[in-house]
This record gives C-alpha cells, structure tokens and sequence, in this order.
C-alpha cells in the first residue's frame, strides 16, 4: 500500500512537472501576437526614442489613422531637419545609419546598441 501511494505521489509530481515545463516552453518561444507593437509605437518608443518629447509621443499614439501617423512622421523629421540646417532625407538617414553602427559595435549580448549608454551617446551625438 505504501509503495502504491508513492509511487502514485511520484506520477503526480513528474506530471506536474512535465505540465509546467510544457507551458514554460510555450512561453518562452517568443513574444505573442498581442505583445507585438505596431510599427508606429515602435517607430515612437524605439527610432526616435531618444529624440521625440514626451508630448510628441504621447500625441502620436493617440494618432488614429495611418495617414495621420505618416503626416506626424514627415512633419517630425522635417522640423529635425531644418534646426540642423540640412536635408529631411539626409537627417533621417543619418539618424539610422548611427543606430545600425551603435547595434553593430555596442551590443551587450541580447540587449542591442541602442539600448546601451555608449549607443545612446553615439545615437545622439555621432561620437563613439
């Protein structure tokens, strides 16, 4: 009788066990459809992270449509722009040139570049 209810404890236990590792490994396999950001929250919080305002920011998401997203985003880097005296084209694309740079040279093993003090700076300044 008592190696029965051992024995019966023991599959329980490795069930259990079994269960949880099945969910973790669910879990675990990469984010789930309703953790993925819209291109414009991630334009907003990972892009221009370092450059919109909190106000921007918090008007831009209220943004409903496409188009309104993609009016915000022009008159953004237009204004950028004209403070720095050159292009619209050529100030967006220096902007990610620095943040592939800082991702290629500033990684910390899964956190990329730009997450990093160093990308950051260089993100912001153009020095490494």
């Amino acid at each position: 009788m008592r190696n029965a209810f051992l024995l019966s404890g023991l599959v329980v236990l490795v069930c259990s066990f079994a269960l949880a590792q099945t969910h973790t490994l669910k879990s675990s396999s990469g984010p789930s459809r309703t953790d993925l950001k819209s291109p414009y929250e991630r334009w907003a919080s990972e892009d221009v992270a370092y450059m919109i305002t909190p106000e921007e920011k918090q008007a831009f998401l209220m943004l409903k449509s496409d188009a309104e997203h993609e009016q915000f985003i022009e008159k953004f880097w237009s204004e950028r722009a004209a403070k720095a005296g050159v292009s619209e084209d050529a100030f967006r694309t220096e902007h990610y040139r620095r943040i592939a740079f800082a991702n290629r040279r500033f990684g910390l093993g899964k956190v990329p570049g730009w997450k990093t003090a160093k990308g950051r700076n260089y993100i912001m300044t153009g020095r490494a």
